[in-house]
């Protein structure tokens, strides 16, 4: 990863339904990417440079035990979270340049963000636009 880039700024969960389950969906907005998408790219898709990726799903019964348990991998693909916790939260590392995830591994850096709840079923995640929420994502 780069020194410079590629930092965790800011960690944002969605309440989603499957059925008659809760789903809590987990993501965070970094500085950038070292890797993938290159910068101008970004910018002319997206209007940004920042990376935004989703890390992790859990699916929670009626009486809040978890069903389900998924998170990012490093293909960009759903993969079943069998890693580590401390208590009921999973430990997740930036495995990838382009900030893809593995549930198993160790660094010596770690960020433990608070995360702001995010309601974006009326809109992108991308979206900033007329928005004068400081708190608001991008």
């Amino acid at each position: 990863m780069g020194h410079f880039s590629d930092v965790p700024m800011v960690m944002w969960y969605e309440r989603l339904r499957d059925g008659a389950d809760q789903v809590l969906q987990y993501s965070l907005l970094f500085s950038n990417e070292d890797s993938g998408t290159p910068t101008d790219a970004l910018m002319a898709r997206c209007g940004r440079a920042c990376d935004i990726e989703y890390i992790y799903r859990v699916t929670l019964g009626s009486n809040g035990e978890i069903k389900k348990e998924i998170f990012q991998g490093m293909e960009h693909d759903d993969r079943p979270f069998q890693g580590s916790k401390i208590g009921r939260h999973p430990l997740i590392l930036v495995a990838t340049p382009n900030n893809c995830f593995a549930d198993t591994g160790f660094s010596p850096v770690q960020y433990r963000l608070l995360p702001v709840y995010q309601d974006l079923s009326q809109h992108s995640r991308d979206r900033q636009r007329g928005n004068s929420n400081p708190r608001a994502l991008l």
